[in-house]
């Protein structure tokens, strides 16, 4: 687990972090970057939606392509059972359940931007930045 300084001095401009940053008990999300006008900012969004973040190790878990376009691919040795994606705010904005291995997501309505995709498995999930073009 990181320290609160830990977090901040890893962290680099485009980057995004998950830790516990308040000590809650809750994975939080550390986002540093730049906005739509090219100002710096760097914020913390602190868990009240996701409740539990278990590491699936990057070579169980295939995602592209990254950056996305118009559709991005899921594959994984675990059934994925739901996705959901996040804007950087914190706010829901695309939900569904599955149960597959393989999925491919039409992402041709999401503006331009980054955002958070969550995986949800039969006992963890997995929190990943994805950039859209």
């Amino acid at each position: 687990m990181l320290e609160k300084s830990e977090i901040i001095i890893e962290s680099y401009w485009g980057d995004c972090k998950v830790a516990d940053y308040n000590a809650d008990g809750y994975p939080d999300i550390f986002i540093c970057g730049y906005d739509m006008q090219e100002d710096g900012l760097a914020e913390i969004f602190v868990n009240e939606r996701i409740t539990k973040v278990n590491n699936i190790s990057n070579d169980k878990i295939e995602i592209g392509p990254i950056p996305a376009k118009e559709k991005l691919f899921i594959k994984s040795e675990q059934s994925i059972t739901a996705y959901h994606f996040y804007l950087l705010t914190g706010e829901e904005i695309q939900y569904n359940q599955i149960h597959s291995k393989e999925l491919s997501i039409d992402i041709k309505g999401l503006s331009a931007g980054i955002y958070i995709l969550k995986l949800n498995f039969a006992d963890n999930d997995v929190i990943k930045k994805i950039t859209i073009l």
